[in-house]
């Protein structure tokens, strides 16, 4: 945790301290998961760490990362307040605590430097993802039957069985529903000459991981026309993507790929302690970067597929197994 945070402090140019809200970046650089609502936050300096926390089970301490467990909530606000320009996660910061803040120090947007460091992926986040995946995929294996949402249930209680929790809402999508992106699982039971959807990931350690495949027990040469094609532009894809490039360039290479069909969405996304992260599409690819790549064609009144795995950036995108 300590290089983490070293990574972090290396960061910090234009503030004189870094105040961490996010659930996934405190847990990222201390270690420790806050509990819902216990309103935890971490003050990064150039030289030291600080946690808030009001929960004082919490007793790990490292060189880097002092703790104090909070009697108020005001209690972070007023070692921050010494500071003259802070920068703070837009996205998570309370409103109350901002409001506040902003009487005392001058605060200015930094989510993307917080994240920043969790970008490149070290090698106890690799060794979480494998599992995570590894789990993933005994999960596409399981023989299931019944309605979209029995289906959907079942793959959410394996996950939960084998010590892990389902990463997002698992999509199971039949027949025409799969022609639908983000189809939420009902009560219709798929058919033989169904596309089916699924669109997974267990959730390990903090870690998830997020896989589609697209199953057909009896395809027509329709359905296997459209299968053939997502996964022959997955490979391309795959093969196409380099360290130095930027997202934008791949989405560019997937549309172009992807003609004459729609494109309905980004081709992947990055994904860690969060199943949609940095890096985005104006960021460059560098070496142990992890992302999804996810094309899918979707045909109305008809169906869809939609194919998607994790590679990791090293000379090129490999698939993680």
């Amino acid at each position: 945790m300590k290089k983490r945070v070293e990574k972090l402090q290396a960061l910090i140019k234009d503030f004189d301290c870094l105040i961490v809200t996010a659930p996934e970046d405190i847990f990222y650089y201390t270690g420790y998961t806050p509990l819902e609502d216990d309103g935890s936050v971490l003050v990064v300096l150039e030289r030291g760490a600080r946690l808030f926390t009001t929960q004082n089970g919490f007793q790990t301490k490292t060189a880097s990362v002092q703790i104090t467990t909070m009697e108020k909530a005001s209690d972070f606000i007023d070692f921050v307040k010494n500071y003259r320009i802070a920068g703070f996660d837009e996205d998570t910061l309370l409103s109350r605590s901002f409001l506040k803040l902003r009487k005392h120090i001058k605060l200015k947007p930094a989510s993307g430097i917080i994240k920043q460091p969790r970008m490149i992926k070290d090698a106890k986040e690799l060794a979480a993802l494998r599992k995570a995946i590894a789990l993933t995929k005994r999960a596409f294996k399981l023989k299931l039957s019944g309605t979209e949402a029995a289906s959907a249930a079942e793959i959410d209680c394996f996950f939960k069985r084998n010590g892990a929790e389902s990463a997002f809402p698992t999509i199971f999508a039949s027949g025409t529903n799969s022609g639908n992106v983000h189809h939420r699982p009902g009560n219709r039971k798929r058919g033989n000459r169904d596309l089916v959807i699924v669109d997974i990931g267990a959730k390990i350690n903090g870690y998830c991981a997020d896989m589609s495949r697209t199953l057909c027990r009896s395809p027509g040469k329709r359905e296997k026309k459209l299968i053939v094609t997502v996964k022959n532009i997955q490979e391309q894809l795959i093969d196409f993507i380099k360290p130095g490039m930027k997202l934008s360039e791949v989405q560019s290479e997937y549309e172009k790929l992807m003609k004459p069909n729609k494109v309905f969405h980004y081709f992947g996304h990055g994904v860690g302690l969060n199943i949609h992260e940095a890096p985005r599409k104006n960021d460059v690819l560098k070496e142990n970067m992890i992302i999804t790549v996810e094309p899918g064609i979707y045909i109305r009144n008809f169906g869809g597929c939609r194919i998607e795995d994790m590679v990791i950036i090293k000379k090129r995108a490999e698939l993680i197994s």
